[in-house]
Formats: C-alpha cells, structure tokens, sequence
C-alpha cells in the first residue's frame, strides 16, 4: 500500500552566516570557492570535516508504526561523532534516555561515507518508498546533519535499499546499539530471502525436497502478518555444509519464501522469523537449507531454533 507523499525527499541546506558565495544543491560545502592571499600555497580541503561533539549530533534516526503494537517502543537514536548514542522514547514509556558508545570507527566510517554520498543523485535512483507501518512494520527518518548541511529522508517516501552504502553504514550504527524491544530500524527486503534451489536435493531424514534457501538475517526488519499463522520444524539434518530444515504449518497457508533464521541475544539461540504477503504462492515449499559458516554454535557444537509457536528445537551442528 503506498501512502502518497510528495515531495520525494526534503533537502535543507543552511548557509553559515559569515562568508559570500553560493552554494547550489548538491555541491559540498567544503569544497565551496574560496579568496586564497596571493603567493599563498594551495590548501586541499578535507573530504571529512569530523564534527565537534557539542555541534550536536551527525544522525538522528526515527521510528514509527509498528513498534507501537506491543506498547511505546518507538524510538529515537541520536549518533555522535565520538561514538556516543541517545536513545530517546515516547513520553508515554516513561523511561529515561538510554546513552551509551559503541565502536567510533563505525560513527567515522558512517561521517565518511555520508560526506561523500550526492543525495540528489541517491534520491533519484532509489525506488519509491512504501507505508510500512500501514502493514505493521516500522517507517524511518534520517535527520543528516553535515557540515553547513543538512537532509532529511523517510522510507515512505524513498526506499532505504541497504546495499546503498548509506545505508549499510547507517545498518551498522543502528545495530550496534542495544535494545530490549522493537524490530531494528532499517529492513532487509524478505522477498529476496528465499533462493529456489535447482535441482531440488533430497536429503536423509526430511519426507519432502529441500527446494529454497533459509538465510540468516541479522536485521529483519517488518512483519506483515496474514497468511502463516504457525510454524513449525518437523525435521533436521545436517552435513558438513548445511543445516536442512523441514518446516510444517499447523493453521494457514504461507510464502514460505519469507523465512529467515534470525540470531538472538543469546548466543547459537536462533528465531525462525517469519514475513508474509498474505498469498499462497509458496504453499509446497517445505524444505530450506542455511549454510553452516552463517551460524554460530555454543561451545558443545549445538544450537536452538525456536519456532512460531514457541517451540525450542536442539540441533547438533558438530
């Protein structure tokens, strides 16, 4: 469901107030024209002009939709340069603003690559964004702020593809920032998860094909509900390569091309997550296999995957 929006993306660029000249959209600031004193020897601008911590902070990020389901969960994530983050809450949560650092060679390489990214020539290739919280999922805002610049983009209005290095930059921070509650602020598209394998592979100990891949997703992002209601491992089997799964539904049909194994905070504990368009597109898919390097085990070679209904499965990886 698109939720009309125009315009497609709100650029602000602010001027200091000392200094002439113009600056038109899109140029960088700090490669504007200078007056340089004669015979003086010429000066090259640094790409990165690495704010102060007391300029405020280089990104705040915003969510809104469907964090809200489960109570007042939608926040706000302010980023420094030095690596300090401000995790701000509704009023409604009454709770107080959670700061902590994470790693400041992820808040430098963001500042770099935000500095070097033309965001009218991004504007205009990405697709055009869509209401995730129409459907329950999150919507994002990034609030930018460069030297003598400034940007806004929503994800309603432009899609945040996180291969975009923008955005994998901006998945980085965003994940290194703990939290108890709510989906991780930029999605990772389901509809590319699931991989057709072919031939489809028959493999000791599952009734079914192994016919679609099963990947592991750090940030999944949306959920959209429908069609699948319960999910379930009926059987495992393991190789030196892959994990094989056989899942089973007990109420509703399924895209099963929407499944992802996604990691928790516990350490070879796994969620089969689950996001649905509401259509059966996928009904006979049954078998899924994951590639063994994507998952970490605990320490005696097991891991656990727990399903839709709440189930713990033990697998035994080595």
């Amino acid at each position: 469901m698109k939720k009309p929006i125009a315009p497609a993306l709100i650029l602000t660029l602010l001027l200091a107030a000392c200094g002439s000249g113009d600056i038109t959209l899109g140029q960088d600031p700090a490669v504007a024209p200078t007056t340089a004193a004669p015979n003086a020897e010429p000066t090259v601008e640094p790409t990165v002009t690495e704010p102060s911590a007391d300029a405020g902070p280089m990104l705040v990020l915003h969510e809104s939709g469907g964090c809200y389901q489960a109570g007042p969960y939608c926040r706000s994530l302010s980023f420094w340069a030095d690596g300090r983050v401000d995790v701000m809450w509704p009023v409604e949560a009454e709770r107080p603003v959670d700061t902590s650092v994470i790693n400041p060679e992820l808040a430098a390489n963001w500042l770099e690559v935000a500095s070097n990214t033309d965001f009218d020539e991004l504007v205009r290739r990405l697709p055009e964004g869509e209401c995730q919280g129409c459907f329950d999922g999150i919507d994002t805002v990034l609030e930018i702020a460069l030297d003598g610049q400034e940007v806004t983009l929503d994800s309603v209005v432009v899609e945040f593809v996180v291969p975009e290095p923008l955005f994998a930059a901006t998945t980085d921070l965003a994940s290194a920032v703990p939290f108890e509650l709510g989906e991780a602020p930029i999605s990772s598209d389901p509809t590319g998860w699931n991989t057709p394998i072919e031939p489809q592979l028959t493999v000791e100990g599952l009734t079914g094909t192994v016919s679609a891949e099963l990947p592991v997703v750090q940030l999944p992002g949306r959920a959209l509900g429908g069609g699948l209601l319960h999910v379930s491992i009926s059987a495992a089997s393991v190789d030196s390569e892959y994990l094989y799964l056989e899942i089973g539904r007990s109420v509703g049909c399924a895209t099963f091309e929407h499944l992802a194994l996604v990691p928790t905070a516990d350490l070879g504990v796994y969620e089969l997550f689950f996001d649905t368009d509401n259509n059966c597109e996928a009904f006979a898919v049954s078998g899924y296999r994951t590639q063994r390097a994507d998952i970490l085990p605990v320490a005696d070679g097991t891991i656990t995957i727990v399903d839709g209904n709440g189930a713990a499965t033990t697998i035994t990886l080595d």
